[in-house]
C-alpha cells in the first residue's frame, strides 16, 4: 500500500494538493498542479523517521524500533511564458524524486507457544527421501535435517520427527526491514486562460527492500536434549518500473477548483534474492553444535501494481487559505505477477495471481488538508485514511492505515522553509510459519516522520 510523501507543504496537508497545485510534489498525484506554477523553482527535502510496533504474541507484548534519515524529495521546475499563443499564459516542465513509502523498522516478537517452526519443517519435508532433501528443500528442511533439527521417522515412507517432539517451545523473533519506494517524474504541464490546467508525468517507481529475520526456539521440556536453535533468513528485492500519469484543473471561480487524475498500472521488473541459515546447540556430545548454510536463491520476474483515479476539491477561503480534499479509488485485486521476460520456462504465476483476486478487493483513500496564512508564515494540518485493501475475513485485524499531519511554513518571493510532521498509525496479522500451526502476532506499528523542505524560486 503506497502513500505520500515529498514536500514539507504537502506533507503537512496530508497529500491533499491534487486541485490546489504548485507544489513540486504534485507530479505524483495530479501533475496539473505544475500548471500553476508561475515561476521557476528547485526544492529539496530532507526526513527523519522513527518506526516502531508493539507487539502481541499469545498473551506476551513486546516492542521494538528503528529511526532513519533520508532525502524525502527534490525537484527542479522551469515556468516559461510561451511567445505563440496568448491564450496559454505558462508552460512548465519538471524533473523530480520522491520518496513516497520506507519500511524501516525493527520488529520483536516473543512468547511461548504449542508449536515449533520445526513442524512446519517436518510438514515440508514429509515424502521426501532423505538423500534427496537438501537438493529438493534447500532453504528450510534440508538445512534443518543436516543440522540433526529434524529425523527421519519412517525411511519408507520418507516421514520426519521434529526435535522437539511435543512442539512446547519458547520464540523470539527479531525482524529487520529496510528500503523504501521512490518514483522520479518527468512532467510537463500548461496553463490555459487561467481557468485550465493540463499535466501529465512520466514516472519511473524504484523499489529496493530487504528483510532479515532470526527466529530462535528453546524447547520448554528441559529433558530435550537440544538447548535451541536460531534460523535466519534474508530478502533482498529491488527493481525498476513505468507509469504515466494525467490530470486536469479547473477553476471556474476564483475560490474553487477542481482536479481529476488517472494514474496507469505501474509495470515493474523485480528481482528477489534470499539465503537462510540455521544453527543448534545440543547438550553434551561431542559435536553439540552444527551449523549450515542454503545456497543463495534468486528469481526474476515482473510486476504489475493497479492503477489509480483520484478526484479532488480545492476551496480558497478570503485568499487567506485554503481546504482541500482527495478522494482517491484503487483496485488492489488488478495487481498481476508475470514471469521475467527472458525466462523461458515460463512460470504461469497462476496461483499466485488467483490468490491476489481472492484476497485483495477496491479500496477508497481520502486525504483532507488546509492552510492558514498569517503572512509569511503558513499554518498546516491534514488527515488521511487509507482503507482496507483485503476482502472481509482475509485478516484478524483492520489494517488501514491513519495518518494525522501537521506544519508550519516562511515564504517570500524568493525562498521558503516548510516543517512537518506525520504520524502514521496500522495494525496486521503477522504468521511466523503456516498458520494452521500458529497463532498470529498482532503488529500495532506507529510511525513519525519529520520532513524539513526549502526552495528557491527564480
Amino acid at each position: 500500500m503506497i502513500q505520500f510523501g515529498g514536500t514539507a507543504r504537502f506533507v503537512g496537508m496530508a497529500g491533499s494538493m491534487g486541485a490546489l497545485g504548485a507544489d513540486a510534489s504534485c507530479a505524483s498525484t495530479n501533475p496539473a498542479g505544475y500548471g500553476r506554477f508561475t515561476r521557476s523553482e528547485f526544492s529539496l527535502g530532507l526526513n527523519y523517521l522513527d518506526a516502531g510496533s508493539k507487539v502481541s504474541f499469545n498473551g506476551t507484548e513486546s516492542q521494538a524500533g528503528r529511526g532513519n534519515f533520508n532525502v524525502s524529495q527534490f525537484a527542479l521546475i522551469g515556468a516559461f511564458k510561451p511567445s505563440y499563443s496568448e491564450d496559454w499564459k505558462q508552460i512548465q516542465f519538471g524533473v523530480s524524486y520522491e520518496r513516497y513509502a520506507l519500511f524501516h523498522n525493527r520488529i520483536s516478537i516473543n512468547g511461548e507457544n504449542n508449536s515449533s517452526l520445526l513442524d512446519a519443517f517436518v510438514g515440508e519435508a514429509n515424502g521426501v527421501a532423505e538423500q534427496y532433501l537438501l537438493a529438493d528443500r534447500p532453504f528450510y528442511s534440508g538445512p534443518a535435517y543436516w543440522a540433526y533439527l529434524i529425523d527421519p521417522l519412517d525411511t519408507i515412507a520418507n516421514t520426519y520427527i521434529s526435535a522437539i517432539p511435543d512442539g512446547r517451545v519458547e520464540q523470539t523473533r527479531t525482524i529487520d526491514r529496510k528500503g523504501s519506494i521512490g518514483e522520479t517524474n518527468f512532467t510537463l504541464s500548461g496553463n490555459y486562460l487561467d481557468k485550465l490546467y493540463f499535466g501529465g508525468s512520466l514516472g519511473f517507481p524504484k523499489i529496493r527492500y530487504t528483510e532479515k529475520y532470526d527466529h530462535e526456539e528453546r524447547p520448554l521440556d528441559t529433558s530435550n536434549a537440544l538447548n535451541s536453535f536460531t534460523f535466519s533468513e534474508s530478502l533482498v528485492t529491488g527493481g525498476l518500473g513505468i507509469n504515466f500519469k494525467v490530470g486536469i484543473i479547473f477553476q471556474p471561480v476564483e475560490w474553487l477548483r477542481l482536479g481529476l487524475a488517472l494514474h496507469t498500472a505501474s509495470a515493474f521488473g523485480l528481482s528477489d534474492r534470499w539465503s537462510t541459515s540455521v544453527s543448534s546447540d545440543f547438550k553434551g556430545g561431542e559435536n553439540p553444535d552444527y551449523q549450515e548454510y542454503s545456497v543463495l536463491g534468486s528469481y526474476n520476474y515482473r510486476l504489475r501494481t493497479p492503477g489509480r483515479a483520484i478526484f479532488s476539491l480545492g476551496i480558497i477561503l478570503l485568499k487567506q487559505g485554503s481546504i482541500s480534499v482527495d478522494y482517491e479509488r484503487v483496485n488492489y485485486s488488478n495487481s498481476k505477477m508475470r514471469p521475467d521476460r527472458f525466462d523461458l520456462a515460463g512460470y504461469s504465476f497462476n496461483e499466485e495471481n488467483q490468490a491476489i483476486k481472492n484476497s485483495f478487493r477496491s479500496a477508497s483513500n481520502l486525504r483532507i488538508g488546509a492552510e492558514w496564512r498569517i503572512k509569511p508564515i503558513y499554518l498546516r494540518a491534514g488527515y488521511a485514511l487509507y482503507g482496507q485493501p483485503y476482502k472481509s475475513g482475509i485478516v484478524l485485524t483492520e489494517p488501514q492505515r491513519t495518518l494525522i499531519t501537521g506544519g508550519i511554513g516562511y515564504r517570500n518571493r524568493i525562498f521558503y522553509v516548510d516543517l512537518a510532521y506525520m504520524n502514521m498509525q496500522w495494525k496486521e496479522d503477522y504468521y511466523m510459519y503456516n498458520p494452521a500451526l500458529t497463532n498470529a502476532a498482532t503488529f500495532h506499528s506507529t510511525i513519525h516522520s519529520f520532513i524539513l523542505s526549502g526552495g528557491i524560486n527564480f
